[in-house]
């Protein structure tokens, strides 16, 4: 019988070289040690493939395995594809968001934890009794705010993956406050504002380019957040807004995105369509996407302007932290197009028949056209799909749960 973890490193190297999908590189470091630490030093001096891919909403009744949809396997003609099933226990029935190929997951114990999809390994963060006080007691109340509505974004400033000085940065509370934590706190500390019931944000990224977080409200404005400092605060007035012979394009209802695209950033703007006027209490029931205009943002004295195209890139949007790729680059992308899920921040959604998950697409830059980035349904009214990067190394500084815990 061949002894298969005993084969020499080159000669792995050289299986490694001809994997052509991310998915495939995780099955191979999961075969033994040996074969595993091929794969660390490969991927130390190469670019391996991470295409985003979409992590479907848990099957209601279902067993633990999670579904992710690889973009890798879309055919060049309509939407194909193959959904690998993952066993994720550590993500069943918790809200879960995504950023730098990790998942924030916040369960019905309010205990959150950093959660890497594919190693199922797991990092501890501050409970959310060090961040809530009198709302604590409303929590487990359905008729209010819950467990699983009461952050609306979470977003890390690197990748637990490649070091441990990152923060992890959250937008929480019925008034968008914000708190962060780095590895190892033991509580969240607030972020200092002087409009805690004016302002409504409804995104945060951290830009690589100035070392801040920034964040942006329904008005257009963009804030900046620099938690190196003392005393972290967010800055009183935004350092640029969106000027308004450019906000008149933006219809009455949108949703806005930060990201960080080339070295740039820039601002989205998701264009929704109400098909059912609200009901106070009832939430929206029926909204739907109907274009996106994007704009790079004015930062450092530079002038805003809308971008018509995104050349080579691919954005993708919606409860992960914004991601920007370079889409010749991978297999199943398509450049200058806006890939979205369903991530409509009204709270009362939670309760309706099938949860999000229904406005998911592709939207097509140059002609406007948007076509499924799904050919299936998927809802949930705790996690409705996200779009979730891949991500391989591990730093040895970064303390290690068990699978099932």
């Amino acid at each position: 019988m061949v002894d298969w973890s005993s084969l020499h490193y080159d000669l792995l190297v050289l299986i490694v070289r001809r994997i052509p999908l991310y998915d495939d590189f995780i099955a191979f470091g999961g075969v033994c040690q040996s074969w595993r630490f091929s794969l660390k030093q490969y991927s130390t001096s190469q670019r391996i493939p991470k295409t985003p891919c979409l992590m479907l909403a848990e099957k209601e009744g279902s067993s633990y395995l999670r579904g992710f949809f690889s973009l890798n396997l879309s055919l060049s003609k309509g939407i194909g594809g193959m959904t690998r099933q993952v066993l994720l226990p550590q993500a069943y029935g918790k809200m879960c968001f995504s950023s730098q190929g990790w998942l924030i997951t916040i369960g019905k114990n309010l205990r959150i934890k950093l959660l890497h999809p594919f190693l199922r390994l797991q990092i501890k963060l501050p409970h959310m009794r060090t961040l809530f006080h009198q709302e604590i007691k409303h929590l487990d109340k359905p008729v209010t705010w819950s467990y699983a509505a009461f952050f609306d974004k979470i977003v890390l400033s690197a990748s637990p993956s490649e070091t441990s000085d990152y923060v992890v940065m959250a937008i929480y509370g019925a008034y968008e406050k914000f708190a962060f934590c780095r590895h190892g706190d033991k509580s969240w500390t607030k972020i200092r504002t002087k409009f805690p019931f004016l302002e409504c944000f409804l995104d945060v990224v951290y830009y690589n380019n100035n070392n801040k977080f920034y964040c942006v409200d329904n008005q257009g404005g963009v804030f900046a957040c620099d938690i190196r400092s003392p005393d972290p605060g967010l800055t009183s007035t935004p350092v640029t807004t969106l000027p308004e012979e450019l906000a008149h394009r933006i219809s009455d209802v949108t949703l806005f995105y930060l990201v960080e695209s080339s070295g740039t950033l820039l601002l989205v703007s998701q264009q929704l369509d109400l098909l059912v006027p609200p009901v106070w209490g009832e939430g929206i029931n029926e909204y739907w996407t109907k274009g996106f205009i994007v704009f790079e943002v004015g930062l450092d004295g530079r002038e805003w302007k809308e971008l018509k195209s995104l050349d080579n890139r691919a954005l993708f949007l919606g409860h992960n932290s914004s991601i920007s790729v370079e889409a010749f680059d991978f297999s199943g992308c398509i450049p200058n197009c806006i890939y979205f899920t369903d991530s409509f921040s009204d709270s009362s959604n939670m309760r309706i028949p099938g949860g999000g998950g229904r406005d998911m697409g592709i939207y097509n830059m140059l002609d406007g056209s948007i076509q499924p980035c799904y050919p299936g349904q998927s809802r949930s009214n705790v996690t409705p799909p996200m779009w979730v990067v891949p991500s391989l190394g591990i730093t040895n500084s970064i303390p290690k749960v068990a699978p099932l815990v």
